[in-house]
């Protein structure tokens, strides 16, 4: 018996299988930025957040003095100024009809001009303490998951201390790998990153690419697990692209590292 087949000539995937490390696109340590006490703990271990969402208070009271006190210096020092900016105006009439000598004039102007910096001083403290009150409340910097929250109310809290909470963006999720230095250069050419003659590989090799002609064709990366969900079943995998080629091998152990972005909607 003879088979007879048609050649087709097309564009074939190459596949790299490595062993790899699911870690977080982003991770985030939240930290207090004052010395405080924790006066109430809003989020839940484990909780989805997204940017912005409350995480902790802390005692305010010492701040919203501070702004206050702030407030008023400069509402003391503007009215110094109001006061000192009439004796100016006064003294550059007197000079002009000769009643005062021009070093009384200098003095009021140095005076003024003195007041005006000192005021101006007086905004930067008051932005200061306001800031140092928006501390106070601490709000998640970015969106993801909830780790284990390290503190209950009434913990005392302070910038050297521990991290308050650690959050980590798991969708996307990132996943980590070392790929063998003998396929760097195909690597590095089917990403676009090095002309396809150095290494004999099209850009287009391994990779399933929307790009137009001339633009280097996108990586796609298969995450899969190394168990099976049911018996007969294959095991789950999540499809993403490749974002991160190391600029250097590891002379080690021949491999350098490689990073990719996979969508992980259901976690």
């Amino acid at each position: 018996v003879v088979n007879v087949y048609t050649v087709q000539r097309r564009d074939v995937p190459v596949r790299v299988e490595v062993a790899g490390t699911v870690v977080p696109l982003q991770s985030v340590e939240v930290r207090a930025q004052l010395s405080s006490t924790v006066r109430e703990v809003v989020v839940k271990e484990g909780q989805a957040l997204k940017r912005g969402d409350l995480l902790f208070t802390l005692d305010d009271r010492n701040e919203r003095a501070n702004v206050e006190k702030a407030r008023a210096q400069l509402l003391r020092d503007r009215t110094t100024l109001a006061d000192l900016e009439r004796q100016f105006k006064r003294a550059q009439e007197l000079r002009g009809q000769n009643f005062i000598a021009q070093s009384a004039l200098d003095s009021a102007q140095t005076q003024f001009e003195a007041q005006q910096a000192l005021l101006k001083s007086d905004e930067a403290a008051l932005q200061a303490a306001e800031v140092a009150l928006s501390n106070t409340v601490i709000r998640a910097p970015q969106a993801g998951r909830a780790g284990l929250v390290n503190v209950n109310p009434g913990s005392l809290v302070q910038p050297s201390g521990a991290a308050l909470l650690t959050i980590n963006q798991i969708d996307p999720i990132g996943v980590s790998f070392s790929v063998p230095e003998a396929q760097l250069g195909g690597l590095l050419a089917a990403a676009g990153i090095t002309a396809p003659a150095a290494s004999g590989l099209a850009p287009k090799v391994g990779a399933a690419s929307t790009a137009g002609a001339g633009k280097p064709a996108e990586l796609a990366v298969l995450l899969t697990s190394g168990g099976e969900r049911r018996r007969g079943e294959p095991a789950p995998s999540l499809a993403g692209r490749l974002t991160f080629v190391d600029n250097a091998v590891d002379t080690t152990s021949g491999t350098i590292r490689a990073k990719g972005t996979v969508p992980n909607a259901q976690q």
